[in-house]
């Protein structure tokens, strides 16, 4: 199959698509949900985001270290292997050096084979992958569309590199980056204020994202913490552990670690009523580290 759709991309150009990454063709797109068997001696990789939960955050897909594309919600790639040999699957979010082991999958695929895997986001927990029944797997990649393989990190290649200093350029949110996942937004099934409130929580929680990366602990709490207002004012208690722990990465950066440990507490709550195992080894490891920097803290004094 993968010969076939070769072919097709030839002759094609990729097309904007919504969520801000790239689609193939709808003719590449079709080809794909054929589901034809992958060509001699391979075996086909579904990889698929088909949730819009997440929002704007984009996701790099990788299979062995190596780049697939960026992902975004309700999108797929599909990638050939060689088969009966091992493979480990894995996604990191862009600002992210490299995936989280603890949510790789490993798999030994067979020859002629496709094999669906779908993607899961938990802000704190992380991004990884689930393997899923070929039924199941067909069933939700036929409601998607294909991303072009354009390359991975495309949260960062898509907004300027910030100084430290140069906070206004910051604060000046990318309208085209954000157009289509408003858009997202604006169809989803929730009500007006709803819509509203959880697109400018997700854009504080990349503006806070982007104020931490550039040493702007100050602007990223304010950040942080308006998100964790609109969050609460939705009720979306996933994304307010979310904002809790990035909050608390901010105290843990400044050597605050007791405001830290008592937003990593308040997020651990919330990830065992949600009985999120990641959510909660993460919140763990979180508390652990700011003890440790403590103990590192009082022995320098």
């Amino acid at each position: 199959m993968l010969k076939k759709i070769g072919m097709l991309v030839l002759f094609s150009t990729l097309a904007a698509g919504c969520a801000s990454v790239p689609l193939e063709t709808a003719q590449i797109n079709k080809v794909a949900k054929q589901f034809d068997p992958p060509s001699d001696g391979k075996a086909g990789l579904y990889i698929y985001r088909n949730t819009f939960y997440g929002g704007a955050a984009h996701t790099d897909v990788m299979v062995d270290g190596h780049c697939i594309g960026s992902s975004a919600p309700y999108v797929f790639f599909y990638e050939e292997v060689e088969g009966d040999k091992s493979y480990k699957v894995s996604t990191k979010f862009p600002w992210e050096e490299s995936p989280d082991p603890d949510n790789d999958l490993l798999i030994k695929v067979k020859s002629g084979m496709h094999y669906f895997f779908q993607q899961y986001l938990h802000m704190i927990g992380g991004t990884g992958v689930d393997l899923v029944d070929e039924e199941q797997g067909k069933e939700e990649v036929s409601k998607l569309d294909m991303a072009a393989k354009v390359g991975c990190g495309r949260m960062h290649s898509n907004k300027p590199s910030f100084a430290k200093t140069n906070i206004p350029a910051i604060e000046k949110l990318d309208q085209d980056y954000h157009g289509d996942m408003q858009k997202k937004v604006q169809q989803s099934p929730i009500s007006s204020d709803q819509k509203t409130a959880w697109y400018t929580a997700i854009q504080k929680l990349e503006a806070g994202n982007q104020f931490q990366k550039n040493g702007a602990y100050d602007k990223a709490i304010e950040n942080f913490q308006q998100a964790l207002t609109l969050f609460r004012k939705i009720g979306a208690e996933e994304w307010i552990a979310t904002s809790l722990g990035n909050i608390g990465n901010v105290y843990n950066s400044r050597g605050q670690y007791d405001k830290a440990i008592e937003n990593y507490q308040q997020a651990l709550t919330i990830a065992r009523k949600l009985g999120s195992e990641n959510m909660v080894s993460k919140s763990l490891m979180n508390i652990e580290k700011a003890k440790k920097n403590i103990i590192l803290k009082e022995a320098k004094e």
